[in-house]
């Protein structure tokens, strides 16, 4: 005899079943699915606003870069200035010096000497010169003797060029008394 599914029921509950199922999954697919493309953007939303941080950071870190090389390069100019300064004061208080010692030897230049050179090293000055007698020489140096602000005029160096021609070296140093007493005016 031919068999007669008396129950179908069961067949289409099974159908149903099966149909539930694979809609659940269906679903569970869709909602994870749904979580992954929103973690998804979630996490490059947070990248890429962390590289819009990270690109701000950067232009202000090269900005103040910028800005440190700026302040190191004014430092640098401030430390060539201030020795800048710093020689000009040497130079005027050297300049009084200078022409407090130069004035009474310039002064008594006899006629016939003429000085070609003038060096100043620490505390001792070299006169270079020529002249048309050593005699005249010998009187600039008995004239250096009586300076006070000068000590020890000594002659270095005479020779002759030729007849008319005689070069010489005198070396003398400033007298640290005269110094003190030119600083008291």
């Amino acid at each position: 005899m031919t068999e007669i599914n008396l129950l179908p029921w069961r067949e289409t509950l099974r159908d149903n079943i099966k149909k539930e199922w694979l809609l659940f999954l269906g679903v569970i697919l869709m909602l994870a699915l749904f979580i992954v493309v929103t973690v998804c953007t979630v996490l490059q939303m947070k990248i890429r606003h962390a590289v819009r941080t990270n690109n701000a950071l950067h232009s202000k870190i090269n900005v103040l870069s910028d800005e440190v090389l700026q302040v190191k390069m004014i430092q640098k100019q401030k430390n060539v200035l201030a020795v800048k300064i710093m020689t000009l004061r040497s130079l005027q208080e050297k300049h009084f010096e200078v022409v407090s010692v130069l004035s009474p030897v310039l002064s008594q230049i006899p006629s016939g000497l003429a000085l070609s050179g003038i060096h100043k090293k620490d505390q001792e000055w070299r006169l270079e010169g020529v002249t048309e007698s050593p005699l005249r020489v010998s009187l600039f140096m008995q004239d250096l003797a009586k300076i006070p602000l000068l000590s020890s005029p000594r002659l270095v160096q005479l020779n002759t060029e030729d007849n008319t021609a005689h070069r010489f070296d005198i070396v003398f140093r400033e007298n640290m008394a005269g110094e003190d007493f030119n600083e008291a005016q």
